[in-house]
């Protein structure tokens, strides 16, 4: 997907978001240049998740718009998003060798990226002599790491990346995340970590009961611990 790069802004435009008569976004407007990385912090129910699985386009927004590129975000542009949710989306009945090469093929890249997966995120150990049902926490996050990046995206949507890994394993999504940035990608990250969000992030965006409440530039992990405590 190399030759294939977009590289355009991603636009959110007074995203609304209902469910029944429970509000989980509220005009959220966002525009987000290439080689920027927008962490969004925020209580539990927040709207952080919601935000980022309507950026994937696999849910839709009940008001207000979300434009890749210049173009309205549709199921085809799943092409050059990744996304990695609270779910692995992997089948846990295969391996990881055969689940990567199975969305290899529905990506239409090569074993070559496989490999590189096999090696960026260390999966030699239960790359293909185990279901990944059986995983642990940790193995399967880099598992479900390892799909998200297969087919080098454009747009990365990460919720909570660094969930059940040891600190050598968010060293590498530190690294990652700041490769993708200086490739001109886009980068959405959800966390409650602010160690890493104050490593990776650009730009850190505060949602609170479903709305922006503060958006500033980088900033260090006191300042993003203070925010989420007090809301400012």
């Amino acid at each position: 997907m190399e030759s294939s790069r977009i590289i355009g802004k991603v636009v959110v435009s007074e995203v609304t978001k209902l469910f029944g008569a429970k509000r989980a976004l509220c005009n959220v407007s966002l525009d987000v240049s290439p080689g920027e990385v927008v962490a969004l912090i925020g209580k539990n129910g927040a709207g952080k998740s919601t935000l980022l699985s309507i950026l994937s386009t696999m849910m839709k927004p009940t008001f207000g718009t979300v434009q890749i590129n210049g173009a309205p975000a549709t199921a085809e542009s799943r092409a050059h998003i990744g996304y990695l949710s609270h779910k692995p989306f992997v089948y846990p009945e295969l391996s990881c060798e055969e689940n990567l090469k199975l969305f290899a093929s529905l990506y239409n890249v090569g074993d070559d990226a496989v490999q590189k997966m096999k090696t960026q995120f260390r999966l030699d150990e239960f790359f293909s002599n185990r279901p990944v049902g059986v995983l642990s926490r940790g193995q399967l996050q880099r598992a479900a790491l390892a799909r998200t990046l297969l087919a080098a995206p454009d747009v990365l949507l990460l919720d909570e990346p660094a969930s059940g890994l040891d600190r050598g394993a968010i060293g590498l999504i530190e690294q990652l995340v700041a490769e993708h940035r200086d490739k001109a990608g886009i980068t959405f990250i959800v966390s409650h970590d602010p160690a890493l969000v104050a490593e990776v992030s650009t730009r850190v965006v505060l949602l609170q009961m479903g709305e922006v409440a503060h958006e500033t530039g980088r900033c260090s992990s006191d300042d993003i611990l203070t925010m989420l405590v007090e809301g400012v």
